[in-house]
């Protein structure tokens, strides 16, 4: 039975008042931070060298042991683009990248076994134009650009073991801040990309580097329903030929304006961050409901953004996100969980193929 509050003291009053001051707040459960989280490690880097950060790994010992580090501190992916061991560099003849990419993946599925494979740099030709500004046709299309290193990967393995993601590119652009080197893809392109990949039983993933190419992909690919899901759509910063991020409250800003692009159904979103800033964004869209985040060298040199200290190696890299995931209740996915998520075999449903 309720108090009369003609009884009750002053004091009594304020402290009965004070009880339903809690009791009226209508925080929402945030579902989106109910998902489980899949971690990604790039740990080679595509252009990224030892120039950059000496503890970089480029032999295929050196990328085991960083992607064994990463895998068992929660890594369920791992993204890569095969070095020259002498180089350091990604740029080689395809028979001798083919033989590379074996050698790593082989090397790394011996301490990873269930670990989902990532693969970076899939396009082999540039296009070709006419009168220097009408794209040639056939020469954009992914049977021409993509095809001379997916068929070999597709045949490596089955269930596409050796290449199980595919990245396309829908920008054009210099790379980096205005080099000479340019990439370039168009609808066409963009359409070809996703209607081969997926006719080989490849996930893809989409890597839209500026605002209008994001809103590209959702016209041409999203909205058009050509795609499988679940589709990987990936927001970028600081990374390649993106923007470079500033700090403090700009970078964030910068990551809320991609955020209220992305689509709300069909897609699991991947935050790619590089640079300094790339630990802070990351957190940030880990509390946003991000549903993968690459992290690894191949994004970032610096652990922290207020130093200059080097990443010392891809295992520190995923303890830290996962360790900070697991502290604001998200539960870190493992591969099992990643494959099934993605919509990919488990590795006990893998059948051997003759090579």
């Amino acid at each position: 039975m309720a108090q009369d509050s003609s009884a009750l003291s002053g004091l009594d009053l304020v402290i009965e008042e004070a009880k339903k001051v809690f009791d009226g707040r209508r925080d929402p459960i945030d579902r989106a931070m109910g998902k489980k989280l899949i971690i990604n490690i790039a740990a080679s880097g595509a252009f990224v060298d030892r120039r950059h950060n000496p503890n970089l790994p480029i032999t295929t010992q050196e990328v085991t042991n960083q992607v064994k580090a990463a895998y068992q501190a929660g890594a369920a992916m791992w993204h890569f683009h095969p070095k020259n061991p002498k180089t350091g560099m990604q740029f080689m003849p395809l028979e001798e990248r083919l033989q590379i990419h074996r050698q790593w993946c082989d090397s790394v599925f011996a301490v990873a076994p269930d670990i989902i494979t990532d693969v970076g740099a899939i396009y082999m030709t540039p296009p070709e134009f006419h009168g220097g500004r009408i794209v040639d046709e056939k020469s954009i299309l992914a049977e021409t650009r993509m095809s001379p290193v997916i068929e070999p990967l597709v045949r490596m393995g089955a269930n596409n073991r050796y290449v199980e993601l595919g990245i396309i590119l829908p920008f054009t652009g210099s790379l980096g801040s205005g080099t000479n080197m340019l990439g370039f893809n168009n609808k066409a392109g963009v359409i070809s990309d996703v209607k081969y990949l997926q006719s080989k039983g490849i996930r893809v993933e989409l890597s839209p580097f500026q605002h209008s190419d994001l809103l590209d992909v959702k016209a041409w690919v999203l909205d058009s329903g050509i795609a499988q899901p679940p589709v990987i759509l990936d927001t970028l910063l600081g990374v390649h030929n993106t923007p470079t991020v500033l700090a403090g409250m700009e970078a964030f800003e910068f990551l809320f304006s991609y955020v209220r692009m992305l689509p709300k159904t069909g897609v699991l979103w991947q935050a790619i961050m590089g640079g300094r800033y790339w630990m802070p964004l990351t957190v940030m869209a880990i509390m946003l409901g991000v549903d993968i985040v690459r992290v690894g060298m191949e994004d970032a040199v610096n652990m922290f953004p207020h130093r200059d200290d080097h990443i010392r190696d891809n295992g520190e890299v995923v303890e830290a996100i996962a360790g900070i995931a697991r502290y604001l209740g998200r539960e870190v996915a493992t591969p099992s969980e990643a494959r099934k998520m993605l919509g990919l075999s488990q590795i006990g449903e893998f059948k051997a193929v003759a090579v």
